[in-house]
C-alpha cells in the first residue's frame, strides 16, 4: 500500500472532517458511549493508535504524550493557535497535518488547510472580522432576538467574532479574537501572533496573552507562560527572543511564569480568568527552583531580570 495515498489532503478534508463529526454525535451513543464531562488526551491517544487511525480530527491542547501513531495519515487540528514547529514536527512522522477553523453556529467546520468549506460564502468586514454565511448557519438564537441582531449583519451573515486575512492564494489566517484585541499606543496586537512566537521560545510549554492596563500606552500585553518539565524560563529571554521575531510595539510588556494555564472542558485557555487575576495573585500550581522553596508568589518581570518568587 502506498503510505503516500492523500496526495492531496486538503481535497479530501471536507469529507473526513464531516465524516468525523457523524462519528463522534451520531454512532458513538448507538454503540454505547457516553459523553466526558473533561476531555483526556492522553488516554484518548493511548486508545487512538490501539485502533491504528488514518485521519484523525483533534484540539491542539488535545495533544498529550507520545504514542505510536504511525498509520495516521492525515490529521486537522484547531481550537488555538497551531505551534509554527507543529507542521513539521508531524511530516516528519509522515503525517498531513491541516489547521482547521470553525465555530457552533456553523455546524462547526468553516476553514480548512486556510480554504473554505465548498458550501460557505466567506467574507471580512472592513474591520476585518471574518463573515459566514451557508446553509449549515443557524438562523439565530432560540428566544434571544437581541442576541440574534448581534451576531448577524443586516444581509445576514454571520459575525464570528474573529479577525481574518485573505492572502492572494485566497486562504484565510485568522488573526484573533476580536474582544482579546490589545490597542497598545494605538496600535493593533493580535494576541494569538504573539503567542505563536511564545510558543516558539525554549523552554516554554504553553502561553497566552491578555490586555492588561497602562498609564502611558492605555494598554499593554501580559504573557503568562507555563515552563516545559525541568526547564528555567528568563523573563530577559523570552523577551528578547520575540523582538527578534515582532515588532516592538506587539511584544509583552509583563512576563508571569504560571504552573499551568486555566482551560475549559475541551482544552481552550480560559483568558477571562487571566484578565481577572492581579499581577501579584499567588501562582496556582508553583514550579519552584531546584533547592527553593515553593512558597511565595510569582512576580511580574517587568522586561528586566528573571521572574522570581516573590517574597512572602
Amino acid at each position: 500500500m502506498n503510505r503516500r495515498w492523500l496526495a492531496r489532503p486538503d481535497s479530501l478534508m471536507p469529507a473526513v472532517s464531516l465524516l468525523l463529526v457523524v462519528v463522534a454525535f451520531v454512532c458513538s451513543p448507538l454503540l454505547g458511549g457516553r459523553p466526558l464531562q473533561t476531555f483526556d488526551g492522553y488516554n484518548s491517544l493511548q486508545g487512538f493508535a490501539q485502533l491504528g487511525l488514518l485521519a484523525l480530527a483533534i484540539g491542539i491542547t488535545m495533544i498529550a504524550g507520545e504514542f505510536d501513531l504511525s498509520s495516521l495519515r492525515l490529521a486537522v487540528v484547531g481550537g488555538a493557535p497551531m505551534p509554527p514547529a507543529l507542521p513539521d514536527t508531524w511530516r516528519r512522522r509522515d503525517v498531513e497535518i491541516l489547521e482547521g477553523y470553525g465555530l457552533t453556529e456553523a455546524a462547526p467546520n468553516v476553514i480548512y488547510g486556510g480554504l473554505p468549506y465548498p458550501y460557505l460564502d466567506l467574507s471580512l468586514s472592513d474591520e476585518g472580522e471574518l463573515l459566514v454565511a451557508g446553509r449549515n448557519v443557524v438562523a439565530g438564537y432560540w428566544r434571544n432576538e437581541g442576541a440574534t441582531r448581534e451576531a448577524f449583519t443586516v444581509d445576514g451573515r454571520l459575525r464570528t467574532g474573529d479577525v481574518a486575512e485573505l492572502d492572494a492564494d485566497g486562504r484565510y489566517r485568522i488573526r484573533g479574537r476580536l474582544k482579546d484585541l490589545v490597542i497598545s499606543g494605538g496600535e493593533n496586537v493580535y494576541p494569538a501572533e504573539v503567542e505563536r512566537v511564545l510558543l516558539e521560545a525554549p523552554g516554554v510549554a504553553a502561553g497566552a496573552v491578555v490586555g492588561v492596563p497602562d498609564a502611558r500606552l492605555g494598554e499593554v500585553g501580559r504573557a503568562y507562560l507555563v515552563a516545559r518539565p525541568g526547564c528555567e524560563l528568563d523573563a530577559d529571554a523570552v523577551l528578547a527572543f520575540c523582538r527578534e521575531r515582532l515588532a516592538n510595539y506587539k511584544v509583552p510588556r509583563q512576563v508571569v511564569l504560571r504552573g499551568s494555564l486555566p482551560r475549559n472542558a475541551s482544552g481552550k485557555t480560559l483568558k477571562r480568568l487571566l484578565r481577572e487575576t492581579p499581577s501579584a495573585e499567588p501562582d496556582s500550581a508553583p514550579r519552584a527552583r531546584p533547592g527553593r522553596s515553593p512558597r511565595g508568589r510569582r512576580a511580574v518581570a517587568r522586561g528586566r531580570g528573571r521572574v522570581r518568587p516573590a517574597p512572602p
